[in-house]
């Protein structure tokens, strides 16, 4: 009964302040809540039935989908000692009961923020490969017709009259400075960066 009210004092008090709150009594039960999905942050009770939350955090963490989701243990301070095993399995905080408030809040806002950040550089890094591949593609066509003209060149299959000559030419300088021209924006944007 204990338990169920520091939950529900939890609930209230993180509703109060803008969370959605999902609340699970078990591990059995938080384990089918992550399933539902919409999870961003989880607040785990190591002492818990039919699971602790040393085992809930492992199996949360083994799954590629919910392995970036922050755990905070609850603990009561009797139990400070077991941290360790928190942090082994995949913990990012701990909080000790009974808790304050503010803490709580703090701890929470801090590492939501934080996982968003996370999940921000993530897609900045996917961008930032994405255009790196376009790029290089873009940089490859032109420097190809570069070196396939200068082989047909040396194997004879383009004459060299004056006309001819300044025709290529001019075509080989067109085409180096448009890759130029990229290779520059490109180191550019990547100072900027």
């Amino acid at each position: 009964q204990h338990t169920r009210n520091v939950q529900l004092s939890l609930q209230e008090y993180l509703q109060n302040q803008g969370f959605e709150i999902c609340l699970a009594y078990d591990g059995v039960e938080a384990m089918e809540i992550f399933h539902a999905g919409g999870i961003d942050l989880i607040l785990l009770d190591i002492m818990m039935p039919n699971m602790d939350g040393y085992e809930v955090c492992r199996r949360i963490k083994a799954k590629e989908d919910w392995a970036d989701i922050p755990v905070i243990f609850l603990t009561a301070n009797t139990q400070t000692e077991n941290l360790v095993e928190g942090f082994n399995v995949g913990g990012v905080d701990y909080i000790t009961k009974p808790f304050r408030r503010e803490e709580l809040w703090v701890r929470v806002s801090t590492h939501l923020e934080l996982a968003e950040s996370r999940r921000t550089i993530i897609e900045m890094n996917r961008s930032r490969d994405r255009l790196y591949s376009i790029i290089a593609h873009d940089i490859r066509s032109p420097l190809s017709g570069i070196l396939q003209t200068l082989e047909a060149i040396d194997k004879g299959y383009i004459g060299l009259n004056g006309d001819e000559l300044r025709e290529i030419i001019k075509l080989l300088g067109e085409r180096t400075k448009e890759t130029s021209t990229l290779l520059n924006s490109l180191l550019q944007w990547t100072r900027i960066q």
